[in-house]
């Protein structure tokens, strides 16, 4: 039976764990809901929890479809979001390795 999972930004390890099994579906139909991970992540910062969320453009109701739900520009949040997981784990293991990666995607814009 194949695992049906939401988008996610910067899923969990649990997220991955379904992914990594092979058997999964992306939901690809599903409408915006505010309040969920699809624009917003939770790392593990040098002063506890801190949450990062990607402000979105008009037609972020509630009800939307998600494919017509776009990224707001108008604030500096990748670059935020960049110093922030820089901050958080740039001194631990295996961030060397895969760092400049993850890095990098805040470097472009996309809708």
């Amino acid at each position: 039976m194949s695992a049906l999972l939401s988008l996610h930004y910067f899923p969990s390890v649990q997220w991955f764990s379904k992914v990594s099994q092979g058997d999964f579906l992306i939901e690809a139909q599903e409408n915006y809901s505010k309040g969920s991970y699809r624009n917003r992540c939770h790392i593990a910062g040098p002063n506890g929890v801190q949450r990062l969320s990607v402000p979105l453009a008009k037609g972020k109701h509630q009800q939307s479809p998600f494919r017509e739900v776009k990224m707001a520009f108008d604030e500096p949040w990748q670059k935020l979001h960049k110093q922030s997981i820089q901050t958080a784990y740039g001194n631990a293991p295996f961030f060397e390795y895969y760092g400049e990666e993850i890095l990098g995607l805040f470097e472009f814009k996309t809708d």
